[in-house]
């Protein structure tokens, strides 16, 4: 099988709750992007936890400056670490 073939090659391995392997027309996360055949875009998951933690830094009260900081770091950088 083609696929962990590749993640052999790489020296990573498949998640033990990741039982599927399946086709990839679809699309599919990794590393905090979804893979489509359409291209590469941010995941909505990574999104939706950028979104909670800037609603985390709201709610601790720090001003609107703050949060933007960590909004845009978060665009510019912080897309590395997703």
């Amino acid at each position: 099988d083609d696929c962990n073939a590749v993640l052999a090659m790489l020296k990573v391995s498949q998640h033990p709750d990741k039982i599927f392997i399946g086709r990839t027309s679809r699309g599919f996360d990794c590393l905090g992007y979804h893979v489509a055949p359409e291209g590469l875009t941010v995941a909505t998951a990574t999104v939706d936890r950028m979104l909670e933690r800037a609603l985390r830094l709201y709610e601790q009260h720090a001003d609107e400056e703050r949060v933007g900081v960590y909004v845009r770091w978060w665009m510019r950088c912080g897309m590395c670490y997703a």
